[in-house]
Formats: C-alpha cells, structure tokens, sequence
C-alpha cells in the first residue's frame, strides 16, 4: 500500500477553520456574517418558527467565531477548551459588553411596544433575548477564567 509523505505538523499551518492574520479574520467575518444574514432575510416573516431559526443561525455563527478565530500569538492546535471564546479576557470582556448593550437596548425599546405585537413577536423577541444573554455569559465566562489563568501566570512568573 502506498503511504505518501506527511508534511511536518508544526511546519504545516494550513486549517481552514483557523483564522489567525487580521485582514483574514476580517474576510472570515463578512462572508460567514453575509451568508448568515442572507439566510435570515429569507426567514423574515416566517413567524415564531422562522424568528427562532434566525436566533439559532446567529448563535451558530458566534460560536462559530469562538472557535475560528485565534489570535497571531495562539496555536493552531491543539483546540481551546470548550470554555475559552477568545485568545485575551479584553476580547471576551469587549463582546460581552456588546451583548449586554444589545440585549438592554433592544429591551427599552421594546417594552412599549410590546402589548400591541401579536404573541409570536413576543416569544420570538424573549427567546432572542434569552439566547443573546446566553451568549454574553458564555463570553464573560471566558474572560473571567481568561483573567484568573493570566494573573495566576504573573504570580507564578513574579515569585521566582
């Protein structure tokens, strides 16, 4: 049986699903986030059941970013741990901060709205909220062990 030579795996940096340069990240970012919003245009107007396909597309795509997107310093492999969303606590911190925003924002405007929509917009809304705020926690998650692991490196790197 023929077995063809194997490039090196640390020389080998080509994985599509790892994005580390910034003008690639970018790229990454409009074409993944064009195709989602593509996809959620078509379900406009689909109901309850469209709203909460929209709300999984987009919780999709940010978990997607979670584990695409690494940092120029990081690694490709081996993987992050399921609980690490970016490479710096800044980053988790900055996006949880845009998920919190968002998730208050869209509140104060749609409480008075709220008693003249039919029920599905209301679902539909409650369950975007209820994804979006879990989406912020699982990012605030990450920058708070992202932050206990870098101060605990400083201490460790300090006593010696």
């Amino acid at each position: 049986m023929y077995d063809a030579p194997r490039p090196d795996r640390a020389a080998y940096q080509l994985n599509p699903l790892r994005v580390r340069r910034a003008a690639l990240k970018v790229a990454f970012v409009l074409v993944t986030g064009g195709l989602v919003l593509a996809v959620i245009a078509g379900l406009s107007g689909a109901g309850l059941g469209g709203t909460i396909t929209q709300v999984a597309l987009e919780a999709a795509w940010w978990i997607m970013l979670a584990r695409c997107l690494r940092s120029e310093e990081e690694e490709l492999d081996p993987s992050r741990p399921w609980w690490q969303a970016t490479y710096r606590p800044t980053a988790s911190f900055a996006i949880t901060a845009y998920f919190a925003f968002g998730v208050a924002f869209a509140t104060i405007n749609f409480i008075p709205v709220a008693a003249y929509l039919p029920m599905d917009d209301v679902l539909g809304f409650v369950v975007r909220q209820v994804v979006n705020v879990v989406l912020g926690l699982f990012y605030l998650h990450s920058a708070v062990r992202l932050k206990i692991r870098e101060l605990r490196r400083r201490a460790d790197g300090a006593g010696r």
